[in-house]
């Protein structure tokens, strides 16, 4: 049996795009019985060791840094973990920005293992402090560029992923999208009514659901809604919570707290129109997931999202920061229902197509199972590939 070991800053019970993406891939991976391990930062001080959903996880002691944007394994707990005699035949990282990842070659040189990475995402990420920039984009070159230089197999989740690839470490990639369950995330108007009544709806709903961070641009939201007739709903958490405490208008409803697939689903089958207002993405997984539920989307033109979404045809794409035309678009929305349930299905259609994970990961899937340790066979794949 081939055994695969991921290494991940975050993983459950913490829950967002990179984790899904995780999960989403282990689950097709074991289809081919292969076994799964994922070794992550203990943020949430769960159980060292656990099985979740047939996946082996096992969780390090940390430090939860920069107001908990940034989990650090213990370097002597990942030494530890390094020694176990385990054997994995391939490794796998996802994103480079978290540090967990710079010990993916030391495993791939003590099991003679393949090491694949895969990144999310497309940018250096940017700080209003111009010395925090900095620092950002020289780890990327240095911590960054270690592990893909050192990478058996190099992919981007988005078209934005590959080029920062390019310019991290000159080196070409794949393509892997990142992908959700389209069979799941699909709309029951059925249970509307309830759920309307759950969460005392009586007007249109524009939802946000994510991390409540400052680069994810939620602040602009609140403020491109101010006069705007709906019941406006954030739900999320993260380091930026206290500033939109206070931002809040009486139209606006925060629910401060880590949400679940389910609750997720549950506010997107009441959902008219779902707004992603972020400064930085690499394929964002909850605009999959809205389309998916045939919900009207309006996103910022940043990373990959122009990938899923085609302006004017499938949703609205705005500029970054730009509250003016985040008002705008959500006002045509509001008004139109008939360009809301266009723009709905015509995304759920795109999704299914090309973002759904039956399709999405079957590049990993023939690595891992052709995948062996000697050169020449190795070598044979990955022309097979490019």
């Amino acid at each position: 049996m081939k055994k695969v070991l991921f290494l991940a800053g975050y993983f459950y019970p913490h829950e967002g795009g990179s984790e899904k993406f995780i999960l989403h891939l282990a689950k097709e991976l074991m289809k081919s019985s292969v076994a799964c391990t994922v070794i992550t930062a203990n943020t949430e001080k769960a159980k060292a060791k656990e099985k979740y959903q047939g996946i082996n996880i096992i969780r390090v002691p940390c430090w939860h840094l920069l107001g908990k944007k940034f989990p650090m394994p213990k370097p002597w707990s990942m030494v530890k973990v390094l020694q176990e005699k385990e054997p994995y035949d391939i490794i796998i990282t996802n994103t480079r920005f978290f540090n967990i990842a710079m010990y993916a070659p030391f495993f791939k040189w003590k099991h003679h293992a393949k090491l694949i990475h895969i990144e999310h995402g497309s940018k250096h990420i940017d700080n209003e402090s111009a010395i925090v920039s900095f620092v950002n984009k020289l780890y990327d070159h240095t911590i960054g560029w270690f592990v893909m230089k050192n990478a058996d197999y190099l992919f981007g989740i988005s078209k934005e992923a590959q080029k920062l690839i390019k310019h991290i470490c000159n080196k070409k990639s794949g393509i892997v999208r990142n992908c959700i369950d389209t069979a799941y995330f699909i709309r029951n108007e059925k249970e509307a009514e309830k759920i309307k009544r759950k969460y005392k709806i009586t007007k249109s709903v524009i939802l946000y659901a994510g991390r409540i961070i400052e680069a994810k641009g939620v602040q602009d939201l609140i403020t491109a809604t101010k006069n705007i007739d709906a019941q406006v709903i954030i739900i999320g958490s993260g380091s930026y919570e206290a500033e939109i405490k206070k931002m809040l208008h009486q139209n606006c409803t925060f629910i401060n707290k880590d949400y679940d697939h389910k609750t997720l689903k549950e506010l997107l089958t009441i959902t008219d129109i779902f707004v992603n207002p972020s400064y930085n993405e690499g394929l964002p997984t909850v605009v999959m997931e809205s389309g998916s539920m045939e919900v009207a989307v309006v996103a910022t033109d940043v990373g990959g999202t122009k990938e899923i979404i085609d302006d004017k045809v499938n949703g609205f794409l705005v500029e970054p920061k730009n509250k003016k035309q985040l008002t705008e678009k959500i006002n045509i929305l509001l008004k139109n229902k008939i360009k809301r349930e266009t723009f709905g299905k015509a995304l759920r259609q795109r999704i299914q197509k090309e973002f759904d994970v039956s399709i999405a990961f079957q590049p990993i899937v023939k690595i891992v199972k052709q995948e062996k340790k000697g050169d020449k066979h190795f070598t044979k794949i990955k022309k097979s590939l490019s």
